[in-house]
C-alpha cells in the first residue's frame, strides 16, 4: 500500500476487516502479545481503525469525567493496556 492510498482512505474503510473487528479487544487489553503486534501493525495502515481507538478512548475519558467511572476502573488491575503504551509512544513522536 502506497502513502497515496493511507491517505485516501476514508473514516468508514478498515483495510482489514478481519483484523479491525478486534478493536474493542485491543483496547480493552484481551488481546495475546502476538495479536497486539499484529493491531498495532495494522494501524499504522489504517487510519480507520487507529481513528476508531482514538475515538473510543476519548469517549470513555468523556464518560469518566461525567460520572464516577473511575472508582470501577481504580478496583481493577492497574497495569497499563496495550493501548496506553502505544499512545504513549505514538504521543512521544
Amino acid at each position: 500500500m502506497s502513502i497515496f492510498d493511507y491517505q485516501r482512505q476514508t473514516r468508514k474503510t478498515c483495510i482489514e476487516p478481519e483484523i479491525g473487528r478486534q478493536v474493542y479487544d485491543y483496547y480493552n487489553g484481551l488481546l495475546a502479545a502476538h495479536e497486539v503486534r499484529l493491531f498495532e501493525q495494522h494501524m499504522i495502515r489504517c487510519a480507520h481503525c487507529e481513528r476508531t481507538v482514538l475515538e473510543l478512548d476519548a469517549t470513555l475519558s468523556a464518560l469518566d469525567d461525567l460520572h464516577d467511572f473511575g472508582a470501577l476502573i481504580d478496583a481493577q488491575d492497574t497495569k497499563k493496556t496495550p493501548f496506553a503504551s502505544w499512545l504513549d509512544r505514538r504521543l512521544r513522536h
